[in-house]
């Protein structure tokens, strides 16, 4: 199961935590964090376009511990619920 942190990337590419960031900094300008952040709500959004996806099954989909906690990350980031989304769409 995949993990939203850095060093849940960085171990997977047999790298510390600090080189990953900083490599990503150099070539991205962004922080690990920030493009981890991006790729998952990218990922969701892809995924609530798709009408047989419930807010849940994405928050299972994306590694999230509960529709809580997934709500509340796509709400801090696009300023709505990914229900308001979806409704949108």
């Amino acid at each position: 199961m995949a993990d939203h942190t850095v060093k849940w990337y960085a171990d997977q590419l047999y790298v510390s935590p600090d080189a990953l960031s900083a490599k990503l900094k150099e070539l991205y300008g962004k922080t690990a964090n920030q493009l981890i952040s991006e790729s998952l709500i990218e990922e969701a959004k892809v995924c609530l376009l798709n009408p047989a996806n419930s807010v849940q099954d994405v928050a299972e989909k994306l590694c999230f511990s509960d529709q809580a906690s997934f709500s509340k990350f796509f709400k801090r980031y696009c300023g709505m619920s990914p229900g308001q989304f979806k409704k949108q769409a």
